[in-house]
């Protein structure tokens, strides 16, 4: 049901008093449905390699780039559907080998555990068809040498709700681990202003030659955030205020 039609409804209510309490009721449905439908879409994804020959150790140094910034999902269908996260020049210096397309899914979960709460969980899947993700072994002389980057947002985020990431793991190794490094802009995480996440892979967090699979899991939630209202939102509190207003008076 859409705001539209709430505030339609809301103006066909003839008695007063039920006027106020209906369109609290939609409106709180409206919200409850928003979450209910809601999923993470990625606006962008990176994921970046600093690879070094002779076993990590060597003389030549070199970044296995992966990048799109299609939107991913809208194709997440069963059988498993994958959506291509490409390599991007340059290419490592030789004697490196190139790096090689990369693809990933997504799996809404439903609901998790972290920390003794319970959160919505999504959990990207990176892999390839190669055998590995990346070619050549993780920089030795970098501490971090694995950057995965995403711009992503929330759909159907209700009004007055921003998205809150509780907690970010990865896999393997099982049970998950948390990253060495993570950074979570402030951004309220809608289509309009999307969340941007850094996430940095020490070489011990990653066994190096890497393998075909990375899972990266988020623990999310939605929280309420003072926001100026929608106008179709505004509708309705001014609806409720006039009806309030009414009824004092006749009292």
């Amino acid at each position: 049901m859409s705001r539209i039609s709430v505030v339609r409804a809301c103006a066909l209510a003839s008695h007063r008093t039920s006027l106020v309490v209906f369109c609290l009721v939609l409106s709180a449905l409206l919200a409850w449905s928003s979450t209910a439908s809601a999923g993470l879409v990625f606006n962008t994804v990176r994921l970046d390699a600093n690879v070094r020959s002779g076993g990590g150790s060597g003389g030549t140094a070199g970044v296995e780039k992966h990048f799109t910034d299609d939107d991913f999902p809208p194709v997440n269908n069963q059988p498993i559907t994958f959506h291509g996260l490409p390599a991007v020049a340059p290419n490592p210096p030789a004697p490196l080998q190139a790096a090689v397309n990369l693809r990933m899914k997504l799996d809404e979960v439903g609901s998790a555990p972290l920390g003794g709460e319970i959160f919505s969980l999504s959990t990207l899947f990176i892999s390839s068809a190669t055998g590995v993700l990346f070619n050549n072994s993780l920089d030795n002389l970098i501490d971090l040498p694995v950057e995965f980057e995403t711009s992503l947002y929330l759909s159907d985020l209700p009004s007055g709700q921003k998205l809150s990431f509780a907690g970010i793991r990865y896999e393997p190794p099982v049970p998950v681990e948390t990253p060495s490094f993570i950074s979570i802009s402030d951004n309220r995480g809608s289509a309009d202003d999307p969340i941007n996440v850094l996430v940095k892979f020490s070489k011990d967090d990653l066994v190096s030659p890497v393998g075909n699979l990375l899972k990266v899991l988020f623990y999310w939630e939605t929280m309420e955030t003072p926001l100026i209202p929608e106008p179709a939102t505004g509708t309705l509190l001014l609806i409720a205020l006039v009806g309030l207003t009414g009824i004092r008076r006749h009292r």
